[in-house]
């Protein structure tokens, strides 16, 4: 006897190694399967712990994307009808590209209290400092240096800890 289960209306996939392959790439099997998805109604939204900035356009181009799940679920963004231009808003060089204003649909912030021990560890270890905020990636001047210094094969001897924008309990 079969059993009978509605039809799926929002798959959430991770960006590296599920949704790209270790080339940073969409494959044409996943993008056909992804197009066959949108073309049933499914809503794919990319999940990343990285900010909206850090999206790849690749991923923000597939088909049936509209919404996307950032800072490591701190952040959920309505992309509107350009997906694209909504990820390069974020961009440095925004004002070279065509963009449209995202909706940020929900933002969970970290409670000063909780931020500030947060910060006390990351003092403590040496470890990076990455605050998330509104889309975009800030770090401090140490981690930034140290990111262009580190072999990316050395991870033994690196700790980093990222949080979203602090919520100030005064305002």
């Amino acid at each position: 006897m079969s059993q009978m289960f509605p039809p799926v209306r929002l798959a959430a996939l991770d960006l590296d190694g599920t949704l790209l392959n270790h080339e940073g790439q969409v494959t044409p099997r996943t993008r056909a399967a992804l197009q066959a998805a949108s073309d049933r109604g499914v809503v794919i939204v990319p999940t990343t712990g990285r900010p909206l900035g850090n999206l790849p356009p690749v991923v923000a181009q597939l088909p049936g994307v509209r919404y996307a799940i950032t800072s490591n679920g701190a952040a959920v963004w309505d992309l509107g009808s350009d997906p694209l231009g909504a990820v390069y808003s974020r961009y440095a060089n925004a004002a070279e590209r065509q963009t449209s204003e995202p909706t940020c649909l929900l933002r969970r912030l970290m409670p000063v209290e909780t931020a500030r021990e947060a910060f006390a560890v990351c003092e403590s270890f040496h470890a990076d400092l990455r605050i998330f905020s509104d889309g975009y990636a800030c770090t401090d001047a140490r981690s930034k240096r140290d990111d262009q210094d580190h072999d990316p094969d050395d991870r033994g001897h690196r700790i980093s800890l990222s949080f979203v924008k602090i919520q100030n309990s005064e305002s």
